[in-house]
């Protein structure tokens, strides 16, 4: 009889393992053909919930029917339906011949009965090891969602804003998360060896844990705060504070119950088959974004540096400086309220009628460098590297002999043509402090996976990626900081040469967080608010004419101040950021300030910058007059993998003319989250 039970569990082990690859199957294929995007400006959703839903019930009908199947079939009398059969026979189960009726009889087995095999003890060691492996899994995936998923979703769908490559990054991580497992599993041991009792409750625990977080960082990340440095105000999440409140109260005990109801050892089953499929999931995600948006590749380190930053032509110069989120709204206000202000934009015209590109600076700042607008036909990396490949703007300044400098941090120009920018350069780059560069993925971690009760106290300061750069080199970097220009305006003279010279210059601006005051100083961010910042840019602004006045390179010189987008008043949809300020001065220009409601649009700068060279004035680079009524494209996006077309057709800054054209422009494939941290 042990004979027949051993070959009949040796039936249900094999089922169990066919039925448990077809699950693993299901979700490789599932993730391979119908992702979906779900992308957001520091507003860390992953996949679509709709597919997150219907992968998840896929896991727990899939885990349920892979343990009691054989149960559920018996019952159904569909056993043919599995490739691996099954016959019963009655030697399946249990008969003797009763010596009194002399009929063969089945016994009702019951605790206590004599005719029940006793098993023989199971020896101390394999009983600790019969439960630890459990525990070694759970650490296992637990560690994989902190260490290399969370960390690589990060950046395989923002690439552009980060300066390392998967190369450089992925030792750290799988070192950290080895230490990460290694700590987990002792946990767990430790437990194990002093209480029963202890390791069971801490075992249900991680593991409730590590399904809300999966949840939390899936299902209810679609309204994080943004990490662009603003201020968050946490009194607008309350619903999503009840729902993480509801989730991480209400799913342990859920769990908790299913433990008491199937027994530890049940539970243990279904806790192993739950921790393999979602990590599953996650790992053939990650490695699919990862092929599609080449995050294995290695990056090329280009640096730029302040070179030849302040030397300027003696014949002709023409200069853009972008000030980031510098809206025409409030810089207008801030005119008018300061009529002192004119002398500092004396010769200037100001454009307030200005309709931008794009919400944010990484697709507006190539469209005004060189037209092309950006439809998600392609990666943004194919995208950028091509327009300014094919710039009409570069064309001409190098027809012209001009020597070209482009200031900008965010480089994602993939193509040898970046080398036309004298100021640009090869590096060799590492981790300055590794240590800090995981502190602040920890802190993205529990930002995105944790309770919204704890995320206030974790929200991570997204520039330390910056800061831990390493340039192996002797090289002056430069830098967008505020603080950092304005220095160098007045630490460095200007210094004149006699070829001509176009500098592209993007400094931080009024852009988050509002931590300067009108002296472009330092102050706490509860102090600040945007129009200090834009106090702040004026001050630059005015330091860098004057700078330029006094070396006399001014009057030959064509300037462009220019924001790449407006600023986002009072939402948390970035709507109202497509009204940025625009103020032009042509070659020996001069006049009093002077404000202008030509109907413009950044479509409108390539053959602007053409007659800006030719030495016209300002009002002469644009064809549009005061009072005519054109029709301006802006593209609105919260997240990049779904951009929506508008036309302003009143004023610029009237919300209530710009309206839809229905296109909407999204990408084919994409569903991890994108954090845009400029």
């Amino acid at each position: 009889m042990l004979q027949i039970r051993d070959k009949k569990e040796d039936v249900y082990r094999k089922h169990k393992t066919a039925f448990a690859w077809r699950i693993l199957y299901f979700s490789v294929c599932f993730f391979f053909l119908f992702t979906v995007e779900a992308n957001a400006y520091i507003d860390p959703s992953v996949m679509t919930y709709a597919i997150q839903a219907i992968a998840g019930i896929a896991i727990a009908l899939g885990t349920f029917f892979n343990i009691y199947w054989r149960r559920l079939w018996k019952r159904i009398g569909w056993n043919g339906l599995f490739s691996t059969k099954y016959e019963k026979t009655e030697s399946d189960e249990l008969y003797f011949d009763d010596p009194v009726s002399r009929q063969r009889i089945q016994p009702e087995y019951k605790p206590g009965n004599d005719v029940q095999v006793q098993k023989e003890k199971e020896p101390f060691l394999r009983k600790l090891w019969n439960e630890y492996k459990y525990a070694l899994i759970l650490a296992a995936c637990g560690s994989f969602l902190i260490m290399i998923f969370s960390p690589l979703d990060l950046y395989f769908n923002n690439m552009k804003d980060f300066w390392f490559d998967f190369g450089i990054v992925f030792p750290i991580l799988f070192k950290s998360f080895i230490k990460c497992f290694l700590t987990l599993s002792a946990l767990f041991l430790v437990c194990l060896l002093l209480f029963d009792e202890l390791y069971h409750v801490v075992y249900i625990g991680a593991f409730a844990a590590f399904v809300c977080a999966y949840i939390q960082g899936n299902f209810l990340a679609g309204k994080l705060p943004s990490l662009d440095g603003s201020a968050i105000d946490w009194s607008l999440y309350h619903i999503q504070m009840l729902q993480s409140r509801y989730l991480w109260s209400l799913l342990p005990l859920a769990v908790l119950l299913i433990a008491r109801f199937v027994r530890m050892k049940g539970f243990y089953k279904i806790t192993k088959y739950v921790n393999l499929l979602i990590t599953a999931m996650l790992a053939v995600s990650l490695l699919t974004v990862g092929i599609r948006n080449k995050g294995f590749s290695d990056k090329n380190y280009r640096i730029a540096t302040s070179d030849h930053l302040f030397e300027m032509s003696e014949k002709q110069n023409f200069i853009i400086l972008m000030v980031d989120a510098l809206d025409a709204r409030i810089f207008g206000q801030i005119m008018q309220e300061n009529p002192e202000y004119a002398e500092y934009f004396e010769d200037f015209t100001f454009f307030p009628d200005t309709v931008g590109a794009y919400t944010f600076t990484s697709y507006a700042m190539p469209q005004v460098l060189t037209g092309e607008w950006m439809e998600n036909q392609t990666d943004y990396q194919t995208y950028f590297s091509e327009a300014m490949d094919n710039s009409p703007l570069f064309a001409d300044l190098k027809e012209k002999d001009y020597r070209m400098g482009m200031y900008e941090t965010n480089l994602y120009y993939d193509s040898d043509n970046i080398y036309q920018f004298e100021n640009i350069h090869d590096a060799e780059v590492d981790f300055k402090s590794r240590d800090e560069f995981m502190e602040t993925e920890k802190e993205l971690f529990i930002f995105k996976y944790a309770p919204y009760q704890l995320k206030r106290d974790h929200v991570p300061d997204m520039l330390t990626f910056y800061r831990t750069q390493q340039i192996n080199g002797d090289m002056d970097i430069f830098s967008d900081n505020n603080e950092n220009f304005y220095n160098k305006i007045h630490s460095e003279p200007i210094v004149m040469t006699q070829d001509k010279c176009f500098k592209f210059i993007h400094i931080e601006g009024a852009h988050v967080p509002f931590r300067y005051n009108k002296d472009v100083e330092r102050i706490d961010t509860e102090d600040g608010s945007y129009e200090q910042n834009v106090l702040c840019s004026i001050t630059i602004m005015n330091a860098y004419l004057s700078a330029l006045k006094e070396a006399g390179a001014y009057d030959n010189t064509a300037i462009i101040i220019m924001g790449d987008h407006g600023f986002n008043y009072d939402n948390d949809e970035y709507w109202g950021r497509w009204n940025p300020a625009l103020l032009v001065k042509g070659i020996d220009e001069h006049h009093e300030y002077t404000e202008s409601l030509a109907p413009l649009s950044f479509d409108d700068l390539q053959e602007a910058y053409r007659r800006l060279e030719e030495g016209q004035p300002a009002e002469a680079c644009f064809d549009a007059e005061e009072g005519d009524m054109r029709e301006r494209r802006y593209m609105h996006f919260i997240r990049e993998a779904k951009i929506t077309e508008y036309i302003q057709t009143g004023y610029a800054a009237d919300e209530e003319t710009l309206v839809p054209t229905g296109r909407v422009f999204e990408r084919a494939v994409d569903y991890l989250a994108e954090f845009h941290i400029n």
